[in-house]
């Protein structure tokens, strides 16, 4: 090798830098191609850039939908389809494989809400983001929720990017005829309702809209907590007037590029998770855990 190179390993990056990660669902929903809740994740690459910018020119994909596209490109699913894959846990993976380009951090732009200073932040991934929903070894598969006002125990399960893509992919029409999105999920999601399951969904549906207020927003705010996700919400102190306040990352075009941080704006800034990460911004306070918009 003519090469003078002061590397000793001149194994391709991706190997050398994969990176072993424990699912936050600890693989249950898909036990036989994560038995022991483990994934690698591999290093976002120039390669990943490429075959995303290439898309979001010819407008081939948009949204949540290029986000779980591209998961496959940056971790290794083994014998799980990526329909199977649990959707809360996508985003996760992907800052995970973003950040291990600048030693597992991602850096992040924040103007304060109260003296408008601008600064660039960091922070290591996964470890100083909150982890929600993640659930211990002896996890059945399912959480139980139990309703309040009526009394109904509910068991719910983590919703897959399919069931999660057939929400979204949803007409306007079929929106008005049936349920919201928010309420699809839920539906998606259940395992029993006192220990019997629904026929069909539209059983599950008017069971839903027939719940009293009270428990029909304890049944939205406790499935997205239920949902295994990494939280995008990030706390920081502004330097300048010393004001602490919240930031959501958010997958938006700038992550694509490789000299853009996952700052606010651009034209893909759809999370792909389910829950508390799109509650809030550095412009306003975090509000509590809710259904995540279309």
């Amino acid at each position: 090798m003519a090469i003078n190179t002061k590397m000793k390993d001149l194994r391709p990056s991706k190997e050398r830098y994969a990176k072993k990660i424990r699912l936050l669902s600890g693989g249950k929903i898909n036990g036989e191609a994560f038995p022991d809740g483990a994934l690698t994740v591999f290093p976002w690459d120039n390669g990943v850039d490429d075959w995303i910018q290439t898309r979001l020119s010819k407008g081939a994909l948009r949204g949540r939908t290029i986000l779980f596209s591209v998961l496959p490109r940056v971790c290794n699913l083994g014998t799980c389809p990526l329909e199977k894959f649990v959707a809360s846990e996508v985003m996760g993976v992907l800052m995970i494989a973003r950040s291990i380009l600048r030693n597992d951090t991602v850096i992040f732009e924040t103007e304060c809400p109260q003296c408008n200073h601008k600064a660039e932040n960091k922070i290591k991934v996964p470890e100083q983001l909150e982890r929600i929903g993640e659930k211990k070894a002896d996890w059945p598969g399912y959480d139980v929720i139990l309703l309040p006002d009526c009394g109904d125990e509910v068991k719910v399960r983590p919703i897959t990017v399919g069931e999660e893509l057939a929400v979204i992919d949803r007409t306007e029409t079929q929106r008005n005829q049936t349920c919201s999105d928010v309420v699809a999920r839920i539906i998606a999601g259940i395992v029993s309702i006192n220990e019997s399951k629904p026929d069909n969904a539209k059983e599950a549906i008017t069971w839903f809209q027939a719940l009293p207020p009270i428990d029909a927003d304890y049944l939205i705010n406790e499935f997205d907590k239920a949902q295994p996700q990494l939280s995008n919400v990030v706390h920081v102190q502004c330097d300048e007037c010393g004001r602490s306040f919240d930031h959501s990352l958010r997958l938006n075009e700038d992550f694509f590029r490789r000299s853009g941080p996952p700052s606010g704006g651009g034209k893909v800034d759809d999370s792909v998770r389910t829950g508390v990460q799109n509650k809030g911004s550095n412009s306003g306070p975090i509000k509590g855990p809710g259904a995540s918009p279309a």
